[in-house]
């Protein structure tokens, strides 16, 4: 095993959590509310069932491979070069993934706090310390998001405490105006931020108890996308349908909107922290994920000298894939369809085989 590092089960529980916040709470909110207005918090509720169904789906995955990771297993189960071009394709999907979040925090950090400098040079610093606690491997990136971990949760609560006063409930209405459909539509892009919990799949091996990731992992999943479903819930309380769905952070904007007195006012910067806290696990998560995951495919015994070469190609990549802020909303659009092939066919087609292949082709070790 490359990595023989470990983390337990609640270190477990708080990277699923961070890693599902991540950067959905300043970004999912507008995506879901363009398509269903008023009623996207309908959506983002549906999207907590979803997620529970994913969670155990992912689960069970881990649990029939629970000293493997995806990437290990998709060899025995599909066969050696099958295997080997599958889970290629899936690390591409997360150092994808790793690259347009680097770009989302290069973009916000940008616009918001270093206006003037330029992004290639947030960007790269960024990722630099992303790179560095790569390197440091599991463990450390487990301890640090139980550092994080109680700070999220305390910014959280005086966002949504401080943001009481401002509620409004004629925003809400009327519900169901426009029948289902619109609340569907926001439902795909709540669940394509859900459906990126696949990539813990490569955590799963690493756990210290495998019989018991489960619970953690489910719980951590429902947590999670509550907080993201609250926060929309608030948006559109505080901001209203038609102003959140022209904000490309409506978070950031709703923070803004604090005022208590003449003593708490303009306290966005809680929830550019929060973000960043949960933005930082995350990134950290998928960039060590596929630079684990490339190790293991190319049979090396260590993932750490692809650390630095991957960060300067994600930097890069960061900055061919959204080669303008424009283009970025754009991407939205086909990220659910591109995210949805890794995240429930491939899991859904692996089960399937691997049961299959259980039954009547027995998996033979070193395939």
């Amino acid at each position: 095993m490359i990595e023989r590092g470990k983390i337990s089960i609640r270190q477990f529980m708080v990277l699923t959590l961070l890693f599902v916040i991540g950067d959905a709470i300043i970004l999912a909110p507008s995506h879901v509310i363009i398509s269903a207005k008023q009623d996207g918090w309908i959506s983002a509720w549906i999207g907590v069932g979803e997620a529970l169904l994913l969670a155990v789906m992912y689960s069970l995955l881990g649990k029939r491979f629970p000293q493997q990771t995806l990437v290990e297993y998709s060899e025995q189960v599909w066969g050696r070069w099958l295997g080997k071009g599958i889970s290629f394709l899936f690390i591409t999907y997360i150092f994808i993934d790793c690259a347009l979040m680097t770009y989302e925090a290069g973009d916000f950090l940008t616009i918001h706090f270093l206006m003037g400098t330029p992004i290639e040079m947030t960007i790269s610093l960024f990722l630099l310390v992303v790179v560095l606690a790569t390197r440091l491997g599991i463990e450390t990136i487990a301890r640090t998001s139980e550092l994080l971990y109680p700070w999220v949760w305390i910014l959280f609560l005086i966002l949504i405490v401080s943001l009481f006063p401002q509620v409004e409930m004629e925003n809400f209405q009327p519900i169901l105006a426009e029948g289902f459909s619109p609340i569907l539509k926001g439902n795909v892009y709540f669940l394509a931020n859900v459906l990126e919990l696949v990539i813990l799949l490569m955590i799963f091996p690493y756990v210290n108890q495998p019989g018991k990731a489960r619970k953690p992992y489910v719980a951590g999943m429902v947590i999670g996308t509550s907080v993201l479903a609250v926060i929309s819930m608030m948006t559109i309380a505080v901001l209203g349908a038609t102003v959140a769905s022209i904000q490309q952070y409506p978070t950031y904007i709703l923070a803004k909107k604090i005022s208590i007195g003449d003593f708490l006012e303009r306290v966005e910067a809680i929830v550019a922290i929060m973000w960043l806290f949960t933005l930082f696990m995350k990134i950290s998560i998928c960039f060590y994920a596929s630079t684990l995951g490339l190790a293991q495919l190319f049979r090396l015994n260590d993932y750490r000298p692809l650390t630095f070469p991957l960060g300067i190609i994600a930097v890069a990549l960061s900055l061919v894939l959204i080669p303008n802020p424009a283009f970025f909303n754009y991407t939205h659009t086909i990220w659910f369809p591109y995210s949805a092939t890794f995240a429930l066919l491939l899991p859904v087609l692996t089960l399937v085989l691997s049961a299959v292949r259980k039954r009547w082709f027995p998996i033979k070790k070193g395939m």
